[in-house]
This record gives C-alpha cells, structure tokens and sequence, in this order.
C-alpha cells in the first residue's frame, strides 16, 4: 500500500508517491470508524504530514472484485495525526533503527471533530452564516431548520475532502 500527499503547484494538484508500507492492519465497521494502521521501522525517521493519505482498494477486504456496475470501489484514509516515531538502535548502528506507528482515518473521522455551534444561515443567502455567539446552544424548530444549522457548521469546519449531500433543502 502506498502513501501519497496532493501537491499543488500554480493551482494544479498532483498525487506525489510518498513510501510504500509492506504490511498494515485495517479495523473497521460499517457505518463506524475505520482506520489503517501501520508499523514501519526505517533506517531515518520518515516526513509525514498531515494530510498524507492511503487508498484502500475495496477488493482487498472483500471477495469481489468489482462492484455492480464493473467498477473497483476505493477509500481514502487519512492522516490527522502524527505518528509515533521510536529510536530503537544504538549510536553508530545501521540498519531499522526508527520505528513508525501510523494510523490512517477515514474521511467521516473529521466530522467527529466539529464542535456543534449554534449558528444559521440566512434563508435569502445560503452562504451567509449567523453565529449567535452563545455559549450553549438550543434549537427549537423543524428538520429543514435543523439541517440547516448542521449544514452551516460542517461548511465552516470541514475540509474541501469531506463532502456532504444532504439532498435539497428548501
């Protein structure tokens, strides 16, 4: 499995190889929290950043290897934290003397991030948002409203990587 990083230069993103991990575990659930993760020991510690990401080839968990419409389905994981880094060899040794402990998160792990806050949007200008600058909040009102407000928090909050559909809200 291979770590890659978007690199964007003059506005043009491009997926840069970053290393390759042999082994890696993967735990997860439907509709839960999945992650990756690996141990890796190299010789030098190794430049992680956050943002850095896996892609998970479905194939690889279950038995078929396309979906319904021929296509292979994949996941990206990424890293939101930095990993442990381990000094296992002594002065002037070579060899694995670094050992990494990475852990890769799915997308919807950034959503367990965003702090409720008790905000709106307009309802002539969906991209204006209200904050009412409570310190607890409190709704009373319909779905529609709800949704709203939910849907002003996670488009302060998330990162152009987690996109969220909700379908129309009026």
């Amino acid at each position: 499995m291979k770590v890659y990083r978007d690199i964007v230069v003059n506005g043009t993103t491009t997926q840069t190889e970053i290393f390759d991990i042999a082994e890696c575990t993967y735990s997860g659930k439907d509709m839960g929290e999945r992650s990756i993760t690996a141990n890796i020991k190299w010789a030098t510690p190794i430049d992680f950043k956050i943002g850095d990401y896996v892609v998970l080839q479905m194939q690889t968990l279950i038995r078929s290897t396309t979906g319904v419409d021929g296509s292979v389905d994949s996941e990206k994981f990424y890293l939101y934290t930095m990993p442990t880094i381990k000094k296992n060899a002594s002065p002037m040794s070579s060899g694995q003397a670094f050992e990494h402990t990475v852990t890769f998160y799915s997308a919807q792990y950034e959503l367990g991030l965003v702090q409720m806050r008790d905000c709106g949007q307009e309802q002539a200008n969906v991209d204006t948002i209200i904050y009412t600058g409570f310190d607890s909040l409190s709704f009373v009102g319909g779905a529609d409203e709800l949704m709203r407000r939910i849907m002003a928090v996670l488009k302060k909050h998330t990162t152009t990587r987690t996109a969220i559909h909700f379908g129309h809200i009026r």
